[in-house]
């Protein structure tokens, strides 16, 4: 039994108890910035189209058969698997038939209601035309938090206000879809039903599917656990605040005489995508699904504030096909204090390395701009670090949006599942400037740009990728000189993922 990694939404490989913690070390926050990066992190971000796994390793990928175990390996009666089919196939085979969920969406569960062989798996799927691909099932958990009150010192240590004059010097027509695929959202919140994604193709609660997507009254995004058209947050566990905390901090509304700003607080617009429902465990086959949602009803970009450890072709497939489409990914590298790496894999974080596109993000302090004690990291593959906790010491989280109702509108939380929708708001605010000086960045390179933009911090280097900080102010400078405005003569293009270079210390 694997025991799952203990941050905000952890996904394992079975049903499991909760992970420990533990401290994550911090004795090397005093090393010097070095003269050269290593040459491996100097390296041109590459930007070629991600490849769906299955189209590359053939329709059967399960984490033991991919390690090298014998395809006559027995699958247990009961085990979940994810199948990726193809949307109202009607030359349905013998694997196809036993498949639960909606046949208009891409992934749906296969649960074996007998044991079974990998190669007789693999036999069933190939021989049917309806399937694309097989992979495993899993469940994701949320952990407690730990709320408090104060201001948004993240804010200020981004550099915000200069930030801001730089971003929104020129006017652009089209908003920034952020889909939060998290525990569901507070719709009616006075910080963010302003800035709610709307499907204009949607008449509200006729209970019927007007836009012909293959979901009915999905308004504002969709609860992919209940299969129900309202992506509120439903039920009174514990964990359910989460997206709507989330959902703050990458955008809630700037400027409105209320609350609080999150980091894209004018521009932008949230899917939201609840895919827990009323349980604190949500599968991989939902996530998958609301993934592919988010990339086919025009989301630019999606925050994963969730993970666990293990792989899942389902997952890989369902990146690479929104990165395909145009949608920039950031996950939360996880709050278990661990390295991660191949060893310890942290899915979907762990995937941004091989992903163009993704980032994974760790979180800091605000009081210090130290890693945060939670913090998973890798200087490898954990590729930004930006603030998701205040004082993690004293347990002191970033404020933003609450649940509301009977309960308060505003709290605080602390993990890398904030630290991910600061980062994913800063995508935004850098999709909107590039778009408004007539470029169409691909998710590459806002996936570079933030990159070669950010601060090197010495205290960081053993933790991120060249200890690379999140600053707004310098994200907005870096941009406004190296992407003049295209004339409107001129053709929108991508104008490419930037080029590594050796990175300044931060002052």
């Amino acid at each position: 039994m694997r025991r799952p990694l203990s941050f905000s939404l952890v996904v394992v490989l079975s049903a499991c108890a909760k992970g420990g913690g533990g401290e994550t070390p911090q004795a090397n926050h005093n090393l010097a910035c070095p003269v050269t990066p290593k040459a491996s992190m100097m390296s041109a971000i590459q930007a070629g189209e991600p490849q769906d796994p299955f189209a590359i390793r053939g329709k059967v990928l399960l984490n033991e058969d991919e390690a090298g175990i014998q395809s006559e390996r027995t699958l247990n009666a009961g085990t979940e698997l994810v199948v990726l089919t193809q949307p109202n196939c009607d030359l349905p085979g013998a694997l196809s038939k036993q498949l639960e969920g909606d046949q208009n969406q891409r992934f749906r569960s296969w649960t074996l209601k007998s044991p079974t062989t990998l190669a007789k798996v693999s036999k069933l799927a190939e021989k049917d035309e309806c399937v694309l691909g097989v992979a495993d099932g899993s469940t994701a958990y949320t952990t407690e938090v730990d709320p408090r009150a104060a201001q948004q010192a993240h804010l200020q240590r981004l550099e915000i206000e200069p930030a801001l004059p730089l971003v929104y010097a020129a006017p652009f027509e089209k908003d920034v879809t952020i889909a939060i695929i998290d525990t569901g959202i507070t719709l009616e919140h006075e910080d963010l039903k302003e800035a709610l994604w709307i499907n204009d193709g949607e008449i509200p609660g006729n209970g019927l599917d007007d836009d012909g997507n293959g979901y009915i009254d999905d308004v504002n995004g969709f609860n992919f656990a209940a299969n129900t058209g309202s992506p509120k947050h439903v039920g009174t566990w514990s964990g359910r605040q989460h997206g709507t905390h989330v959902a703050g901090l990458a955008a809630a509304v700037r400027d409105n005489g209320v609350g609080i700003s999150g980091i894209m607080g004018s521009g932008a617009k949230i899917m939201a995508l609840n895919v827990f429902g009323e349980n604190p465990g949500a599968s991989v086959k939902n996530i998958a699904n609301a993934i592919v949602y988010a990339a086919d009803n025009g989301a630019d970009v999606i925050n994963m504030s969730l993970g666990g450890r293990g792989r899942s072709a389902a997952y890989e497939s369902a990146l690479a096909y929104a990165i395909k489409k145009g949608v920039t990914v950031f996950a939360a590298a996880g709050n278990a204090s661990q390295k991660i790496g191949p060893e310890n894999f942290a899915s979907p974080a762990s995937y941004s390395p091989g992903l163009s596109g993704m980032l994974s993000v760790a979180s800091m302090d605000t009081v210090n701009m130290n890693l945060s004690r939670f913090s998973n990291y890798s200087s490898t593959e954990v590729e930004l670090a930006t603030y998701g906790s205040e004082d993690s010491v004293k347990r002191l989280g970033l404020l933003s949006t609450w649940i509301g109702g009977s309960f308060k509108l505003y709290d605080r939380i602390q993990g890398t599942s904030m630290a991910s929708p600061v980062a994913a708001g800063a995508g935004g605010l850098a999709i909107r400037m590039l778009r408004a000086r007539g470029y169409s960045p691909s998710p590459a390179t806002i996936e570079g740009i933030l990159q070669v933009s950010a601060q090197s911090l010495p205290q960081l280097l053993s933790y991120v990728v060249d200890g690379q900080s999140l600053n707004l102010r310098t994200l907005a400078e870096y941009i406004d000189k190296n992407y003049p405005v295209v004339t409107s003569s001129e053709k929108p293009i991508d104008p490419g993922a930037p080029q590594r270079t050796e990175k300044a210390c931060a002052n």
